[in-house]
Order: C-alpha cells, then sequence, then structure tokens
C-alpha cells in the first residue's frame, strides 16, 4: 500500500502524541512534578483512570507537511477539559494508553481527538485569536494542528492564576515536551502562538514564521482590514512577501 506524505506526517504526529498521552501510566518522571505545581486536578464528569493522560493536541485531517499551520494556546483551565464536546479528548488517551500501540487503536484516538478538538474549539476564548488568523489565512480546523504549551490542565479561579498557567507551560515545555520538538515532526509552514506565556515556551526556528497572536478586538468572521502583524503573516503564507531570515 502506497504511504501518502499526509500518511507519514499523521504516522510522525501520532509517536509524538503516544509519549504525551501514555506518561502518566508510563511512569514518567516530569507526571508528578507536574501535579505538585498544579497541574492535572481532577475534571467533572470523569474517573481518575480517564484522566491519566496529558493532552498532546490534534491534528487536521488535511493538514499537510509545508502547508498546514501550527497553533500554540498555554494550558487549559478544567472549564474547557470538563467541556461535554471535548470530554472525549481527555478520556482518549487514557484509553489509548491502556490499549497499546496498534493500527486500530491508533485510528481510534485519532479520530476522537480530532472531533473533540475541532467540536469544542470554536467555544474557547482563544478561538477569538486563531478563528481570525484562521479567516485571513482561508484556512480551517481541517488543514491544521493544536496544542498547548503544558500538556496538562488547571483550575482557573481568575485573573491572578497566570502565573500558575506560565509556570505549567514553563516547566512542561522545557523538561517534558518541547514545542520544537512538534515542530521538527509535523514541519507547519507557519506557528501561531497564544500570548506571551505560549511565545516564551517556543524558540525561534530557522526556516519557521512565528506569529504572536494578539486580540484582534473580539472579531473572528470578516475582519477586515486585518492588523499589521496579520497582514504581514498572511502576506507570508500566500507568498506575497518576502520571507526574512528567522533571528
Amino acid at each position: 500500500m502506497t504511504v501518502t506524505a499526509r500518511d507519514a506526517t499523521r504516522h510522525a504526529w501520532l509517536d509524538y502524541a503516544w509519549r504525551i498521552a501514555s506518561a502518566p501510566m508510563a511512569g514518567d518522571s516530569h507526571i508528578p512534578a507536574c501535579e505538585a505545581s498544579g497541574g492535572a486536578p481532577p475534571i467533572p464528569g470523569l474517573t481518575a483512570a480517564d484522566c491519566a493522560t496529558r493532552l498532546p493536541g490534534f491534528i487536521g485531517e488535511r493538514y499537510e507537511a509545508g502547508k498546514g499551520v501550527l497553533l500554540v494556546g498555554v494550558v487549559f483551565k478544567t472549564a474547557e477539559t470538563a467541556d461535554p464536546a471535548f470530554l472525549p479528548a481527555v478520556s482518549a488517551g487514557a484509553t489509548w494508553a491502556r490499549a497499546g500501540r496498534s493500527a486500530a487503536s491508533d485510528a481510534k484516538f485519532f479520530a476522537e481527538t480530532r472531533d473533540a478538538y475541532t467540536n469544542a474549539m470554536p467555544g474557547w476564548p482563544v478561538w477569538k485569536r486563531f478563528g481570525a488568523v484562521l479567516h485571513a489565512l482561508g484556512l480551517d480546523l481541517g488543514d491544521v494542528a493544536y496544542t498547548n504549551a503544558a500538556k496538562c490542565w488547571h483550575t482557573w479561579r481568575g485573573y491572578d492564576d497566570r502565573n500558575l498557567a506560565k509556570n505549567l507551560a514553563s516547566k512542561c515545555s522545557s523538561k517534558f515536551s518541547r514545542i520544537s520538538s512538534l515542530v521538527e515532526c509535523i514541519e507547519p509552514r507557519q506557528v501561531y502562538l497564544a500570548g506571551a506565556s505560549a511565545a516564551a515556551s517556543v524558540r525561534r526556528s530557522a526556516k519557521r514564521d512565528m506569529f504572536v497572536v494578539n486580540v484582534v478586538n473580539g472579531a473572528v468572521d470578516g475582519m477586515e482590514p486585518w492588523p499589521n502583524w496579520l497582514t504581514e503573516a498572511r502576506g507570508r503564507y500566500l507568498g506575497l512577501t518576502r520571507e526574512e531570515p528567522a533571528g
């Protein structure tokens, strides 16, 4: 059977996702430190066994290396992970880890996480940023990959919890799962980072466009004229402007 470039990228992403999703069951040394820092509290609606995982994100069914884009958030809040539309993405990782890898279990995990993310993401606050980007580029969630700097989740108690989110993102991305490893794995054309906390966890990679996504006045669809950074990003994505060497 012929393996397409898209299949090869999907298989590479599954290898990446397996290490993250199976980390608690595999006894990864980062997990106790994560939980001691406030990561991965109980999620309403799920058992402890369902939560014995971490969240690698998802990759769209049409994602292609060199064409698709990578969206990077900071860390999930329990309100997001407890969203009924998103609950299957959490339990899917634990189910996958218990089953072990096979063609069938890989396909099941891929489909469940893809469907959960694409159903839930348009309702998240960060969509005000990322939705505007995809609109400008002429893409949708089938063309992208998504991950967070921190692969766990935390209980959001208010604005002052920003430091907890930053701490989880910093520790996870430096000691457990570097974003650069995912960039190397799936080779996105561009990377979009949801604010400074996500940007701080990613080192600029050679030959890779990275943009920090600023708040876009709450607009998503039909937002024109675009702010300067998005006009530049769109031009580079479409090949309308020259890309400067990464610094």
